[in-house]
């Protein structure tokens, strides 16, 4: 139901639906193999949880300062 709203409300924002939508696949990728087993015994995040932590603003962020730092510390290519 969130993500309908949020797809509802964002329709005109393609930028901001990209983001979120990576930040969702980047949690789920995060969570590893749902098979093994957690060393903690702490309980893996709901469907839920991650999508919250991908809509909000501060995960949005901190992701696009992590691709301009990864893009800034890039060598130059130089053209032949």
């Amino acid at each position: 139901m969130e993500l309908m709203q949020f797809l509802i409300n964002n329709r005109a924002n393609r930028a901001r639906m990209e983001k979120v939508i990576s930040n969702y696949v980047e949690a789920v990728a995060q969570l590893g193999n749902p098979a093994q087993v957690d060393l903690f015994g702490d309980a893996p995040a709901t469907r839920e949880a991650l999508w919250q932590k991908a809509v909000d603003p501060a995960t949005t962020e901190a992701q696009e300062t992590r691709h301009a730092l990864a893009t800034a510390s890039l060598p130059a290519r130089r053209m032949s």
